[in-house]
């Protein structure tokens, strides 16, 4: 005890002096600044450890359902790439609200790609005690489960056989009909959620001072960075950074017409971060966390936030190009089927003489 008391002076000896407002914004949720005691300390490592074993848990169940559709080493390693994307793995002895949150919302999308929907709802009306804010995920959930059964409904009349347009329905109705059968479950839900925010007059049940809803265009950015950071390797430099980024540049500003585009869509996005950039308070609230550090380096050089203006158009061109040049191989590729002759295909192994488009 004595020797935590005096790492607790160290670390207070060491507080970087931050806004009044700040300084009044509690760090951790309104629970944990209840009175210790052995029952106190009792409950929060029960907590704690109900948060670990949610990890522990998550891992293996997403793992469980790729089982069907991948091999050992892939479902693996997409498994973990689920779990840990948000860094919470390492973390989830901590005593916050994320584990708890992320668990429950990929518990009901498992639940969903298991056709029990009625659970699924359930486990996200749960997620939303832990983050309001995964009303969204809700909506997420519906969408890929509309796409799986769309994938596997055979609605299709093609006039050959062909799994792949075959999929997709014939009609509205139909789209309808399996849109609804996907969503109904989540109703309650929904209706309960938008009667708490009439209720509770926001969409948190927390400190409404601090979570009120903004514009913050920049978080389209901070996005781009995000993104580009964990795809650098095959998006941006295949081979290496001294030849694939001139590369870029460069065709950037290959025509006048090129040039011109990045010109304003760099204007912009210096606007965006000019007239829409937030700082809010919990960003320097805690000198525990690593955005502590960054942010205060931020605000200090304010001019960081411009230099990185480059970046991201640099970014969102090379991102852009990456989703167009797929987005069109997928449609010719669903859209535009053509016929080889029967001479030049193998029926002993059964090929169809339909054929399209691919890399």
């Amino acid at each position: 005890m004595q020797e935590r008391a005096q790492d607790q002076q160290h670390q207070d000896s060491h507080q970087t002096p931050v806004s009044e407002a700040a300084q009044e914004t509690p760090a951790l949720p309104p629970q944990s600044a209840r009175p210790t005691g052995p029952l106190e300390q009792s409950r929060r490592q029960s907590e704690d450890a109900a948060t670990a074993l949610q990890d522990i848990l998550s891992s293996p169940s997403v793992s469980a359902k790729l089982r069907a559709r991948s091999k050992e080493a892939y479902r693996t390693t997409l498994a973990h790439t689920i779990i840990l994307l948000p860094p919470l793995y390492f973390f989830g002895f901590l005593y916050y609200t994320d584990v708890g949150s992320v668990t429950f919302v990929l518990a009901a999308l498992l639940a969903v790609k298991k056709q029990r929907r009625g659970w699924a709802a359930l486990l996200a009306a749960v997620s939303l005690l832990f983050r309001q804010t995964n009303v969204i995920w809700i909506g997420f959930i519906v969408v890929q489960d509309v796409l799986h059964r769309l994938a596997i409904s055979g609605l299709g009349t093609s006039g050959f056989s062909d799994p792949i347009l075959d999929s997709i329905p014939p009609s509205a109705s139909a789209a309808w009909s399996i849109l609804r059968t996907s969503a109904t479950p989540f109703l309650p839900t929904l209706a309960a959620f938008a009667a708490f925010v009439r209720w509770n007059g926001a969409i948190v049940l927390g400190d409404k001072s601090n979570h009120r809803p903004e514009i913050h265009v920049p978080q389209l950015a901070y996005f781009l960075l995000f993104t580009g950071v964990f795809a650098w390797a095959p998006l941006l430099f295949a081979f290496s950074f001294s030849d694939e980024l001139p590369l870029v540049a460069a065709a950037m500003l290959a025509t006048p017409a090129r040039a011109v585009t990045t010109l304003a869509v760099s204007i912009a996005i210096w606007i965006a971060v000019d007239r829409f950039t937030l700082h809010h308070p919990f960003m320097l609230s805690d000198n525990r966390h690593f955005t502590f550090y960054i942010w205060r380096r931020v605000r200090a050089y304010p001019w960081i936030l411009y230099a990185l203006v480059p970046v991201y158009t640099l970014l969102l061109y090379a991102l852009s190009t990456y989703v167009a040049i797929n987005a069109v191989t997928i449609w010719l590729f669903l859209s535009r089927p053509f016929e080889w002759p029967a001479s030049g295909v193998d029926r002993s192994r059964s090929e169809s003489t339909t054929m399209r488009f691919m890399w």
